[in-house]
C-alpha cells in the first residue's frame, strides 16, 4: 500500500509539483490501521500488546524526528535566503515524515539522506544531459523529490528483507 500510494505522488509530483496531502494523510491512516490490526491480532491470540506499543512510539518518533529535521534544514535557509525558494517543499517534508512513520526513526533519516543523494544524482545527469546537447543549461534548481523518495524507500525496503 504504502509504495501504491508513493508512486501516486510520484506521479501528481512530476505533472503538477505538488503532493496531495490526501495521500500523505493516506499513509498515515495505513500506518495507523496495521498497528490497530497487529494490536487485535496479537490480543486475540493472547501475545499480548507490548511489540504493538513499542511500534506504535517507534512510528511517532520516526515521523517526528524526519519533520525535525527537515524543519531545521528549512528555517535556517529561510532566515538566510529570506524567502522558501529553492528550499524543500511543504509536501516534501510531509511525504517524508510519514514514511519515517513507516520506516522508524533510522529507516526515516536513511530515506531522506538516500532521496538527497539520488535527487543530487538526477540533478547532474539533467545538467550533464543538457550539457551534452549543447543547450548550455544551468543546474536545476527546483525539481520534485517524490519520484526519489519512492525509490529510497523501495531501497531500503528491499534493504531490510536481505
Amino acid at each position: 500500500m504504502l509504495v501504491t500510494a508513493l508512486l501516486a505522488c510520484s506521479v501528481t509530483d512530476l505533472a503538477r509539483r505538488v503532493i496531495p496531502n490526501r495521500i500523505v494523510w493516506g499513509i498515515l491512516a495505513i500506518r495507523g490501521a496495521y498497528l490497530c490490526l497487529k494490536a487485535v491480532w496479537g490480543s486475540a491470540h493472547g501475545l499480548g500488546c507490548g511489540d504493538v506499543l513499542e511500534e506504535a512510539w517507534a512510528s511517532v518518533a520516526g515521523g517526528a524526528l524526519v519533520l525535525l529535521v527537515l524543519l531545521g534544514v528549512q528555517l535556517p535557509w529561510m532566515r538566510a535566503r529570506g524567502s522558501l525558494q529553492h528550499c524543500l517543499g511543504g509536501g516534501d517534508a510531509k511525504l517524508l515524515s510519514a514514511c519515517g512513520t513507516c520506516l522508524g526513526a533510522v529507516g526515516g533519516m536513511a530515506c531522506v539522506a538516500l532521496s538527497c543523494v539520488l535527487a543530487l544524482a538526477c540533478c547532474l545527469g539533467a545538467w550533464a544531459f543538457g550539457c551534452a546537447r549543447g543547450e548550455g543549461k544551468s543546474f536545476p534548481r527546483v525539481f520534485p523529490l517524490a519520484p526519489q523518495v519512492f525509490a529510497s524507500v523501495v531501497i531500503l525496503t528491499a534493504y531490510r528483507a536481505f
